[in-house]
């Protein structure tokens, strides 16, 4: 009898959401959007690139966060590059794992970038992935699931900090 019951409450919940789900979507259907058609990129666009026309599309956007600058013809892109980005004063920054893609990266890229900020993830990787003799090793713990390749023999984190130093 319980069960019977307990299922009985599964189908009726199961049947009123999906009885809410079909009356939001239509209610969202219905709200007339209070925005702009503005120009967005079509596809990734490269440092200092001239922008072309084909190169945005029109999208809406709500009129209440509209960027400034923001274009309403993809003709004004024609011959245009990105007015704030300035190629020389491109950083890098990542924290956790993005941390070790800003010590990992720029030295591979070459100069590509002013500056690399690695906000987490900068010390002594190579013992604490691998040591069984440091308590915080990541062979104790079952957190870091992330095979490093052997990275540990090709340049430890001061080694690629080097690499990025300017050089007289």
């Amino acid at each position: 009898m319980k069960n019977r019951r307990a299922f009985a409450m599964m189908g009726l919940a199961i049947v009123l959401g999906l009885a809410a789900v079909v009356l939001a979507s239509r209610w969202l259907l219905r709200q007339t959007p209070g925005g702009v058609r503005i120009v967005v990129a079509a596809a990734d666009v490269n440092l200092g690139q001239r922008l072309a026309p084909d190169m945005g599309r029109l999208a809406d956007w709500p009129s209440a966060s509209l960027p400034q600058g923001a274009l309403r013809d993809p003709a004004q892109l024609n011959g245009a590059t990105l007015p704030n980005v300035d190629s020389k004063r491109i950083a890098f920054y990542g924290l956790s794992y993005g941390g070790k893609t800003a010590v990992r990266v720029p030295p591979i890229l070459g100069n590509k970038y002013a500056i690399s900020i690695c906000s987490a993830d900068f010390n002594d990787w190579i013992q604490k992935n691998a040591s069984a003799d440091d308590r915080h090793s990541y062979m104790f713990t079952g957190e870091y699931e992330m095979p490093e390749w052997s990275m540990g023999h090709v340049a430890s984190y001061a080694e690629l900090a080097s690499l990025m130093t300017p050089r007289i």
